[in-house]
């Protein structure tokens, strides 16, 4: 259960709170819309958290399978170069791009992300049986086939994350959320770059054995579709009740907006940037004599690190909302470590410099890519997620594959040097700095900003996650102003106790509620209590005036019941 705490007062309940109109974007009253008293967020949303974070990881594995094996699967076709084997991960970036407006469409018309995974899972199922049997048969074109279903499959997992965060998960952990969701992807092609080396070796037969593997886990984490949740019944804040621009007006807004293209050019050049060293981290460190296996473990760090640090930063953010901050000392970092991997490998095969480069790489990247991609919403609420975010994860696909190509055919010397192709990596990585000159003035967020004013203006506070299954105890410490509580005198002792904790209810000197502060029960510190009788409140008030007091049942508090009410749902 969670409960929910409402003053009384009368020009509390009347006050409107603003949302953004549907057209122009212009704000309206709420009392011009359905109005909502409640709001809630439910455990359940971790399914599908977790559901999209798997299919992210899936398909990305696929498209990554071969990027450290390139050498093997080369042999094992029959191929004279490794090209062939590139343009698998390539055709995968393309087909990414060609379903991309598909799911826009389909997450916009559906209200919910269930369609969307259904469609991605039967996707990548089908495609990595199509690439087992390719390689079981040795058919190329048929593992080619297989790689486009993984590519057509990809789009619906990565841009459903910022429209399931939007809809399920409030201001203090969005950012969390989405960067879960959101790093999986990377943390997916991590995992193929170290398990096919590790699977495979020398053995080229062990291929199809990687592929089978890939293709069962395919297959059971599409079953989490199933149990995935939808829309949640109670919205989880104010800002989840936005109405959504149609896709045609966000379309226009965006293209307008000069802050929104400096992201998009930002975050086009990091993320296929990052799509391109991660494809060719093999081919980059091969003509210097390293193995598949110490181009594996690069890979893991790579992705490694960046779990890491973006664990770290991201519930930072969500406590701060610092984004801005965060891009200006992260862009920079990534910038150098592209100019470092210029001399990164070399011919002594030292492992300290790809692995400590690739390390901060991965470190500061993932931890742009969740900022970036809540900024971005902020920025240009109330255009529809599902449209802002795929927009951007388009344009990160196009270049890495556009690169990917490029790259290819900077190829120097006998023993297919990729120096140059990195000069350039570094280059691009240096350009994508300077649009970040126009996001400077931007320190509007406009979804934290309307959680924060409907807080203040309601005093309405959510305590503890909605569960189905269980209930937590929760107590009321009254202020010790009110250790002396009657009728008479309460008029002269309300006052305010937000000073010293965060979670209040603060009454008007006109009313006889009772200010009190929420905590949850440290079931150690404080045993049950029994809970009051009258039949509008349901929650246990105690005098905790002294904490080295245990409280007990003689110390429990009955607060007015025509001065405070309390409700509370179940699901």
């Amino acid at each position: 259960m969670a409960y929910s705490l409402l003053s009384s007062s009368d020009h509390l309940d009347n006050m409107p709170v603003l949302v953004p109109d549907l057209e122009n974007g212009a704000q309206t009253s709420q009392d011009q819309q359905s109005s909502i008293t409640e709001y809630k967020v439910f455990k359940r949303r971790y399914i599908g958290l977790v559901t999209l974070s798997l299919l992210n990881v899936i398909c990305s594995w696929g498209w990554l399978s071969f990027a450290a094996i390139s050498t093997e699967t080369t042999t094992l076709f029959g191929f004279s170069s490794e090209s062939p084997i590139n343009w698998l991960s390539t055709t995968t970036l393309f087909a990414y791009i060609a379903m991309s407006p598909a799911v826009s469409y389909t997450l916009s018309r559906s209200n919910s992300v269930r369609p969307a995974l259904f469609i991605c899972g039967s996707l990548v199922t089908i495609g990595n049986w199509l690439r087992y049997i390719g390689t079981l048969k040795e058919i190329f074109p048929l593992l080619m086939v297989g790689q486009i279903f993984i590519g057509l499959a990809q789009p619906f997992a990565l841009g459903s994350v910022g429209y399931f965060t939007d809809m399920w998960f409030t201001s203090s952990s969005r950012v969390t959320a989405n960067s879960i969701a959101s790093i999986s992807n990377p943390l997916g092609g991590a995992i193929g770059q170290l398990v096919g080396p590790l699977m495979v070796g020398s053995d080229l037969s062990k291929i199809k054995d990687f592929m089978l593997v890939t293709a069962i886990l395919a297959s059971a984490i599409s079953l989490l579709v199933l149990v995935t949740p939808g829309t949640p019944p109670i919205p989880p804040c104010p800002s989840a009740l936005i109405p959504k621009l149609s896709l045609r007006t966000s379309i226009q807004r965006l293209v307008r907006s000069p802050l929104y293209i400096a992201i998009f050019i930002m975050f086009t050049i990091y993320v296929g940037l990052f799509n391109a060293y991660s494809t060719y981290i093999n081919q980059i460190m091969a003509p210097y004599g390293y193995s598949s296996n110490n181009a594996g473990i690069t890979g893991a760090i790579l992705i490694g690190s960046g779990v890491v640090c973006c664990a770290i930063a991201s519930p930072l953010i969500d406590k701060t909302h610092n984004f801005l901050l965060v891009i200006k000392i992260v862009l920079p970092i990534m910038s150098a470590c592209y100019i470092a991997l210029i001399f990164a490998n070399t011919y002594s095969n030292q492992l300290v410099g790809p692995f400590l480069v690739s390390g901060v790489l991965g470190g500061v990247s993932f931890t742009l890519l969740p900022a970036l991609l809540e900024w971005v919403q902020e920025q240009t609420s109330p255009v529809t997620p599902a449209l802002s975010g795929a927009i951007l994860w388009n344009g990160g696909n196009f270049l890495g594959a556009i690169l990917i190509i490029i790259l290819n055919e900077m190829k120097s010397g006998s023993n297919n040097s990729m120096r140059n192709a990195m000069i350039l990596m570094a280059v691009l990585a240096n350009v994508g700095m300077l649009p970040s000159w126009f996001l400077r003035n931007a320190v509007t967020n406009s979804r934290i900003d309307l959680d924060r004013t409907h807080s203040q203006s309601n005093q309405t506070e959510t305590l503890r996650d909605s569960s189905d299954l269980e209930s937590e105890p929760i107590i009321i410490e009254r202020s010790s102003a009110l250790a002396g509580y009657n009728e008479e005198s309460h008029q002269s002792q309300t006052k305010t106790a937000s000073e010293s904790h965060d979670t209040t209810i603060d009454t008007t000197k006109d009313t006889k509620s009772s200010i009190c502060t929420i905590e949850v029960v440290d079931e150690k510190k404080y045993p049950a209590v029994n809970a009051p009788s009258s039949p509008d409140c349901n929650l246990t008030v105690v005098d905790t005036t002294d904490e080295k007091q245990r409280p007990s049942s003689d110390s429990t508090f009955y607060l007015p019941s025509t001065n405070l009410t309390s409700t509370h749902t179940k699901t």
